[in-house]
């Protein structure tokens, strides 16, 4: 497809990716993925890829982007070969798949026997007992339909490092350090002490199915209550022994819901409404011979909950992609949430074994 100088502007361009990615699949005939290749320029093209979430999940697209590199080597002859192969270190062989999606699923199937449900069903019962989400649909508010709204912010080079030592020094993850002070900062914007968030898990622990296509990622529900008085060391203790706990005991969302007896309706999550994840499945670079490429990815389904706050290590910073439904939350209340959230993790950053109380009455 030849685009218009009009056409190839950044803003444009933008815009008919999202035309691209949001024109609808055929469920019924498929197929669920669509390659578009749009061309700026005689050395400048645009490939656009869009895929339904139905069969592939963050991951995927990884292996999507690697198995594309390769094969873009594989088909090459001569010198370019030997510079892509030799000088590069680029494989020149597709990456064996043990087991198919399929072979995964059917597995998955008889593991889930009522029996194993039922071991873990006093875990989420006891955990996740008189929780409330954070903006309860009860309240009348008109969540509509369609992707959220995206802004992009970062976590400068100096926070991010001095955040990784913090999450070092109490013998936690980054992940729960992070998730710890968004409870912090959700607490302070408001008020509420009961935190509950849903995160998204790779379920791709077995080596047979890092090179598999597909929708294996879940996930699973994070409660955290804030006690003012506390620490926040003692909070960050807390909140990663029950991160570990919660993980070691994922069951099915559509088990869980159904257990917990929640409501899967459309559009929306019956148990939580905002997500919070550390994203760290491997998106390669793409890095070929006599081609400068750059990756983007983008969401456009309909989103299941309401905020979500979503962190990806991007070189010496954190990039934090905000997510959130207009009709609930404005762009200069992410804005506000952001700066919040920023200052609480420099000041527990600063001083751990300050009270939550203490570390939040310093922000605005």
């Amino acid at each position: 497809r030849e685009l218009s100088p009009s056409e190839s502007r950044p803003e444009a361009l933008e815009e008919l990716m999202k035309e691209v990615y949001r024109r609808p699949f055929d469920l019924v005939q498929g197929p669920l993925h669509r390659v578009e290749m749009m061309r700026r320029g005689a050395n400048d093209h645009v490939l656009a890829f869009s895929i339904h979430h139905a069969i592939a999940d963050g991951w995927s697209l990884g292996v999507f982007v690697q198995d594309l590199s390769t094969a873009y080597v594989m088909g090459l002859k001569g010198i370019r070969k030997a510079v892509a192969t030799g000088i590069l270190g680029l494989s020149n062989t597709l990456p064996p798949v043990p087991q198919t999606y399929s072979e995964w699923a059917a597995a998955e199937r008889a593991f889930w026997t009522p029996a194993e449900l039922e071991k873990r069903a006093a875990f989420w019962k006891t955990q996740l007992q008189g929780s409330r989400q954070m903006w309860s649909k009860h309240e009348g508010v008109d969540r509509g339909k369609g992707p959220l709204d995206r802004w992009v912010s970062a976590i400068p080079p100096k926070l991010t490092s001095a955040v990784k030592e913090l999450a070092i020094r109490r013998g936690a993850t980054l992940f729960s350090t992070m998730l710890a002070a968004f409870q912090l900062a959700l607490w302070k914007w408001t008020g509420q002490d009961d935190i509950l968030v849903g995160t998204p898990v790779a379920n791709r622990n077995k080596e047979a199915v890092r090179q598999t296509m597909g929708y294996f990622a879940g996930v699973v529900p994070l409660r955290g209550q804030i006690d003012r008085a506390q620490t926040f060391s003692d909070h960050l203790r807390n909140v990663h022994s029950m991160a570990m706990d919660s993980f070691a005991n994922a069951i099915p969302y559509a088990e869980l819901a159904g257990m917990m007896k929640g409501s899967l309706t459309p559009g929306a999550h019956s148990i939580f409404d905002v997500r919070f994840a550390l994203q760290n499945h491997p998106v390669p670079d793409v890095d070929l011979p006599r081609i400068s490429t750059r990756l983007r990815m983008r969401s456009t389904g309909t989103a299941r909950f309401d905020l979500g706050c979503e962190i990806t290590e991007s070189g010496s910073e954190l990039e934090v992609v905000w997510l959130h439904r207009e009709s609930i939350l404005s762009h200069s209340d992410l804005v506000e949430l952001d700066v919040l959230y920023r200052e609480v993790i420099a000041n527990v950053c600063r001083s751990p074994e300050s009270t939550n109380g203490a570390l939040t009455e310093s922000t605005p």
